[in-house]
């Protein structure tokens, strides 16, 4: 998931007073009932929490947009009063034990709303046209397929190597080719990296892209099946 993050630095203490004033789906021991969903204070930002039961993905915390100045709770608390009866209603899944993405980015923008993740409506296009450019940047794919992937793995791999090393050939060969070209990255990682790292990376972006279709966030693929070629 792709997350907000406040620009201040706040203390634990009221990070912690923020987060009890907004959670209304909170039992008197500060733990949220189960099957509800909360809109709290997490990490400097104030992200959408889905209980772990909902879908196959385990817990989801999601970015609302919702800016930390005064009278954030009262927004947080609408939004989060819809997204329980969305919840409810089983509109939040995508009727295959997955997270709709597609249905919470409509609901943010209902209130005003916008998180880093932006849906992409599906474009027809001709054989000889080039596939529409995503609105999401390539390390904005990675950092959100990273996060759906980071309660399925140990939390070594997920720093050490999603994080760590993967992130950082990714970095350096958009560095190094100035674009976020898929061929033009591949043939970087091939020639300046080791053989099974990044088969791993180019095999991992390939899901990140599959995943972000399936959620119509984006519209296409450049890394599928770039792992196989030689």
């Amino acid at each position: 998931m792709l997350l907000y993050r406040f620009s201040e630095n706040l203390s634990p203490q009221i990070e912690h007073l923020l987060s009890i004033m907004t959670n209304s789906a909170k039992t008197p021991t500060g733990k949220a009932k189960k099957g509800q969903v909360t809109v709290r204070l997490d990490s400097g930002s104030i992200k959408a929490c889905f209980p772990r039961s909902y879908c196959n993905q385990g817990q989801i915390k999601l970015a609302t947009g919702i800016s930390l100045i005064d009278g954030w709770e009262s927004k947080a608390n609408q939004l989060q009063r819809r997204l329980q009866i969305e919840l409810e209603e089983g509109k939040l899944d995508d009727g295959e034990g997955n997270f709709n993405l597609g249905r919470y980015q409509d609901i943010l923008k209902e209130y005003g709303l916008q998180a880093r993740l932006r849906l992409v409506k599906s474009v027809v296009t001709s054989d000889d046209q080039l596939p529409p450019k995503p609105e999401m940047s390539l390390m904005e794919v990675w950092d959100m397929y990273c996060e759906y992937k980071k309660s399925g793995l140990r939390e070594s791999t997920y720093e050490n190597m999603f994080l760590g090393q993967l992130k950082n050939f990714l970095h350096s060969a958009i560095e190094a080719t100035k674009s976020e070209d898929a061929i033009k990255i591949r043939n970087w990682l091939v020639d300046n990296r080791n053989q099974e790292s990044v088969k791993c990376l180019l095999s991992n972006l390939s899901k990140a892209y599959r995943m972000g279709m399936k959620n119509k966030l984006l519209t296409h693929n450049p890394f599928e099946g770039l792992w196989q070629k030689k």
